[in-house]
């Protein structure tokens, strides 16, 4: 008889025990799923299209300023690019003074290209203050004037700003695509888009 007592209240305390652990698992699973995330915060956007139906090029797309850190801008622009066959201008991305480029996704020509200076594919930036841009992604564009074969992709540029802004302040981009000759000269950009993204919230320090 005593045996079995004691069987009982051992069946009785394992019982108890997988009960608290799986309790306790299920609480962590719980706390887990409710982790806080720490969403960005949307400062402006503006969505842009070129279209140079000449020669079969056009991009379509937006782009982004958000905040993730602390008085750190960033800025992502997202693209869908065509590129006609016998087109050698491309399509160009312009970035305000300011800025510094983080990085480039872009399938164009159908496969992934990340920093890759090939033909068909040019970053430029300069520190100079003075112009209007000082960050520039070409696409599809040959400074030889040959055509490089055209295609479709998307790509996304990630870049920082480095500066101050005001709600209501301006940042200003630029599209272009597709080239051809003018009176013997070459004209890049036969369609373009000045795309201005206004600044509509800037959060407070600790908002967040």
């Amino acid at each position: 008889m005593e045996k079995s007592v004691k069987k009982f209240v051992l069946y009785i305390c394992l019982s108890i025990c997988i009960c608290m652990l799986y309790g306790c698992k299920d609480a962590e699973e719980k706390k887990e799923s409710a982790k806080e995330w720490n969403f960005s915060e949307i400062l402006g956007n503006q969505d842009f299209s070129v279209d140079a139906t000449e020669v079969g090029t056009a991009a379509k797309g937006t782009v982004i300023c958000y905040e993730r850190n602390p008085n750190v801008i960033e800025l992502r622009l997202i693209s869908l690019i065509s590129i006609g066959s016998e087109d050698w201008g491309g399509v160009a991305f312009y970035f305000p003074t300011g800025c510094e480029l983080v990085d480039v996704l872009c399938t164009f020509p159908n496969q992934i290209k990340k920093f890759d200076n090939v033909s068909y594919f040019e970053i430029w930036n300069t520190e100079s203050t003075d112009g209007e841009y000082n960050l520039g992604v070409e696409v599809g564009r040959s400074h030889e004037y040959i055509p490089v074969g055209g295609g479709n992709g998307i790509i996304i540029i990630d870049a920082l700003y480095h500066g101050d802004l005001d709600k209501g302040e301006e940042l200003r981009f630029a599209v272009e695509c597709g080239a051809t000759y003018e009176d013997g000269a070459v004209i890049w950009g036969i369609d373009d888009d000045e795309v201005v993204v206004e600044i509509s919230h800037i959060p407070e320090k600790g908002e967040k």
